[in-house]
């Protein structure tokens, strides 16, 4: 195995070497890094007890592993973006309630007379619907990002 894969990690190694002076097989998953692949292996004691070989039956899984990661990656986004939905209803909502208060100060300073003061509030209340409108925006993006993708043909 040394010559086929120098880099080959000596933990596999001392799994078979364990068999060997056990005499007890063993099945395990596990990742050869050097070979770039993951396998399914049983190793078990092979013939006479005393001269202690070790046969090794391989099963490749580098495909399902591959898949296996491929579709966890899809539930995490897949829940990434049924909470981005949420929380983007979830500020909407205040945000309703910020806008119609906005909207009803600025109604209540149009009574008001001209000063520093009012325009004062004035410039607060158009600074405030900016960030509004931005945090808006924010929530309309997250939404967007969780809607389910449809591709266009």
């Amino acid at each position: 195995m040394r010559t086929l894969a120098p880099n080959h990690e000596a933990h596999w190694f001392e799994i078979y070497g364990k068999v060997a002076l056990t005499a007890e097989p063993i099945r395990f998953q596990n990742e050869a890094k050097a070979l770039n692949r993951y396998y399914d292996v049983y190793a078990f004691p092979v013939g006479e007890e005393k001269i202690r070989r070790v046969g090794i039956l391989f099963n490749d899984i580098s495909e399902r592993r591959s898949l296996e990661k491929q579709l966890k990656d899809s539930e995490r986004l897949a829940a990434i973006g049924a909470t981005a939905g949420m929380v983007g209803h979830d500020i909407r909502n205040p945000l309703q309630a910020i806008t119609s208060d906005v909207y009803l100060a600025k109604a209540d300073l149009t009574s008001m007379p001209e000063s520093e003061e009012k325009k004062s509030v004035q410039e607060s209340l158009m600074e405030i619907e900016k960030n509004i409108y931005y945090i808006n925006k924010i929530v309309a993006d997250l939404q967007d990002f969780a809607r389910p993708f449809s591709a266009k043909t």
